[in-house]
């Protein structure tokens, strides 16, 4: 919510949002890799696929 007035300013607004999406992905990554620690030392086996972890916490981007 703290960051709502930033972004209705153009140029800053562009920069605000993109590091705020950002932060958001950063941190939801960051969820999913304690929820698999805990899910292991809980004994729970239904795991998440690396790759599907792999491919959205850390893609590789693709220009050509």
């Amino acid at each position: 919510m703290a960051d709502i007035p930033a972004e209705s300013l153009p140029i800053i607004g562009i920069s605000v949002l993109v590091a705020g999406t950002a932060f958001e992905l950063y941190e939801a990554c960051e969820s999913m890799k304690d929820l698999e620690e805990l899910y292991v030392g809980l004994d729970m086996e239904e795991n998440v696929p690396g790759e599907v972890v792999r491919n959205v916490c850390s893609p590789e981007f693709s220009l050509l």
